[in-house]
């Protein structure tokens, strides 16, 4: 059994490894405009694309709901 502390999982916490603004705006503007009209969105991500999906989500969201 493999067990993490909080320490050794704080790098993961703190940042994203690979910021990728370009593709989160993209992604966002996606998202917004299809919730706009009416749809529902749905998005998978994981931790290859910036090192981090638990923040990878809350950038998104953040600029999802700004309706970016």
């Amino acid at each position: 059994i493999y067990t993490l502390s909080l320490h050794d999982a704080l790098p993961i916490l703190v940042f994203l490894q690979d910021p990728d603004p370009t593709t989160c705006a993209h992604l966002a503007r996606v998202i917004s405009d299809t919730c706009g009209a009416g749809q529902n969105a749905y998005v998978t991500i994981n931790n290859k694309a910036e090192g981090s999906a638990p923040l990878s989500v809350v950038e998104l969201g953040k600029l999802a709901i700004k309706g970016f």
